[in-house]
């Protein structure tokens, strides 16, 4: 009695009562090759995690200030990039501002002009910085030179930014706007048009961060920078480039599966090259590929009931996603018996559950174990006789199924060995078990010597067999088929007869008949 109505992938079908294997274990059949970053392979039948997901692989050991770390197998982000940090809070006449961290320049250092004054050939060069863009343009003033009683010239830079506007395009960042001449502290307000921006004061810098943007061609904002101190102001204006990216869609929706273990390719359209994807699915359902081509697949519906669920597809650069219906038809099965029909062993074998309409590979129990001088013929519909079922048979669309073992009589060869002989040679004899087949006639030959019989050892210690007689299973019962005998000559002495001639009163005129005496060796 079976313990269990079929095998899984982990455990085979045994007798409750004797413990003997009954089906074996059918093993894991995985949902694809190899795993994916975030996707362990899983049995198709069980879905029991066979091959862990190895997770991402960064392409740099961390994010620098421009880039960042991304999978190499997959592209996902893995660290955002850092952004700039800069040296200083403005740039001088002599020195820039750059990155503390990868030391680009974010601000070149201001432009330099000399005013000696002629009058007075021995007063110090004044720096007098350029005008900035935006602003006011610097204010000159005069205090008096105590040496030589005129007044010397010096220069006051007013309020003002080293640009007006920034530019971003669709992947965002951070850039910064140096402000110059202030007297209180610096205040950066975003107008209504700039909420998509962040803005953040550190001493004389402005920071304004951009997100990334995929919704739209471009779009522009305004931020105001204004010093508490001398109550200016000047306005920023930020613009940003957008990419617009499309809608997933897919003409593959929704997807049904009416065979079990089935597969289908779906293709989605609208995917970025450089897309990120999750996707999301029931746990009965396997998922591979990409840039948009996919392969949906599902194992044996063995709830008896029809399975729906949802598949999503999200691209998480991009911050979109698509939904496909899903849905797998109950598996119409048909309960196949195996009677051994004379086999050794039980005469029933457990019954299995195989689906209507596939091939039979896979399904068929194995071969019983054989009566004596028998060899297994294969799986039959009917006792004697009728159809019979291999690997590529289609299971019948039906409830039940009764299959036979059918077995034919067990071939063997008989071979011949001349034991000694002087020459000759001869060809074997295939044979049936439960058949009587005729022995070959003799082609050796030895010098004065005739072949007896044949003999199953070489010594003449075995089965003795006459010669050119018939014989009848020579081959143990249960010996594997295509077993070969070899039958070996047993010599002995050849009778020599001498034949003489006498006229027995009669009369040889002149010797007219030639009469002789002649030897005749018995073979």
């Amino acid at each position: 009695m079976p313990d269990r109505t079929s095998a899984t992938c982990t455990d085979p079908v045994k007798c409750k009562a004797c413990g003997v294997i009954i089906q074996n274990k059918i093993n894991h059949t995985p949902d694809k090759d190899k795993p994916t970053c975030t996707e362990p392979v899983k049995c198709k039948v069980c879905y029991a995690s066979l091959v862990a997901a190895p997770g991402h692989k960064p392409d740099r050991a961390k994010a620098t200030c421009t880039q960042s770390v991304n999978c190499i197998v997959c592209g996902a982000v893995i660290d955002e990039a850092l952004g700039h940090t800069p040296d200083r809070t403005m740039a001088t006449t002599t020195a820039p501002v750059k990155c503390k961290t990868c030391g680009i320049i974010l601000q070149e250092k201001l432009p330099s002009t000399t005013k000696p004054f002629s009058n007075v050939p021995t007063s110090p060069v004044v720096e007098k910085p350029t005008r900035p863009f935006g602003g006011l343009i610097p204010g000159l003033t005069t205090e008096p030179d105590t040496e030589s009683g005129t007044e010397a010239p010096t220069y006051a830079v007013d309020f003002s930014v080293n640009t007006e506007q920034l530019d971003f395009d669709y992947k965002g960042g951070k850039q910064y706007v140096n402000v110059y001449g202030f007297k209180g502290t610096i205040r950066a307000d975003r107008n209504t048009d700039a909420s998509w921006l962040t803005v953040s004061v550190n001493g004389s810098t402005v920071s304004v961060e951009a997100p990334r943007y995929t919704d739209g061609p471009s779009r522009t904002g305004h931020v105001d920078i204004t010093d508490t101190g001398s109550g200016n102001s000047v306005k920023i204006t930020i613009r940003q480039e957008g990419l617009e990216v499309p809608a997933l869609t897919t003409k593959d929706s929704p997807i049904i599966f009416q065979k079990p273990a089935d597969k289908k390719t779906v293709t989605v359209n609208g995917m970025m090259a450089d897309s990120v994807i999750h996707i999301e699915k029931p746990e009965w359902v396997s998922v591979v590929g990409n840039n948009g081509i996919y392969t949906v697949s599902v194992g044996e519906n063995t709830t008896g009931l029809d399975r729906k669920g949802t598949i999503t597809i999200i691209d998480t650069k991009y911050g979109r996603s698509l939904s496909i219906s899903v849905q797998q038809l109950k598996d119409k099965y048909c309960i196949v018996s195996f009677d051994t029909n004379g086999g050794l062993g039980q005469y029933k074998m457990g019954d299995i559950s195989a689906p209507q309409g596939e091939p039979f590979e896979g399904y068929l129990a194995s071969a019983p174990a054989a009566p004596e001088n028998k060899v297994f013929d294969g799986w039959y519909d009917s006792k004697y006789g009728g159809t019979k079922y291999t690997d590529t048979t289609k299971i019948p669309k039906q409830d039940r199924l009764q299959l036979y073992a059918h077995w034919a009589d067990k071939g063997y060869t008989i071979i011949y060995d001349g034991n000694g002989a002087d020459s000759g040679s001869m060809d074997s004899t295939p044979a049936k078990c439960n058949q009587r087949v005729q022995l070959a006639t003799n082609r050796f030959k030895k010098d004065g010597y005739r072949v007896e019989s044949w003999n199953t050892k070489k010594d003449g210690s075995g089965k003795r067999i006459a010669r050119e007689s018939s014989v009848y299973n020579l081959i143990d019962g249960f010996a594997a088929e295509g077993t070969t005998v070899t039958l070996y000559a047993q010599w002995e002495k050849a009778i020599s007869v001498t034949i003489s001639y006498d006229v027995n009163g009669g009369n040889n005129p002149n010797n007219i008949y030639s009469i002789t005496t002649k030897t005749v060796l018995f073979q």
